[in-house]
């Protein structure tokens, strides 16, 4: 089952034991999105051969899912806005860690959903 427009606060594991960590807000994707960057990331080469555009498919997740952030901050400790430009700057640690868990709540069965 997918979710749809719902979202989910997240905390990446290494800030849980943080006072204030920063609260990523991810937004389950769709079927059609999923689709759609699967369509938008997919080419084939002279051969015939598959390929997938991964660095362009997690663009796409973090662009489409990553709906908002609280508590990111620099190291000045001033607060960085979410906007497509900061999520692209995140590491890609950081930016595969929120993929993970885009990817978990946009595939999950009813009983799972119950505990969102």
């Amino acid at each position: 089952m997918i979710i749809k427009e719902k979202t989910v606060e997240y905390i990446l594991k290494s800030e849980k034991a943080k006072e204030n960590p920063s609260v990523f807000v991810l937004k389950a994707m769709s079927a059609g999105e999923a689709n759609d960057i699967d369509d938008e990331t997919t080419m084939f080469d002279r051969k015939g051969q598959t390929r997938l555009l991964v660095g362009s498919a997690k663009k796409k997740k973090i662009e489409r899912c990553l709906v908002d952030w609280k508590n990111v901050k620099n190291e000045k400790g001033e607060v960085i806005p979410c906007n497509l430009e900061n999520k692209l700057k995140m590491p890609s640690m950081v930016q595969d860690e929120l993929i993970d868990e885009i990817n978990r709540i946009s595939y999950i069965n009813a009983d799972e959903e119950k505990n969102l």
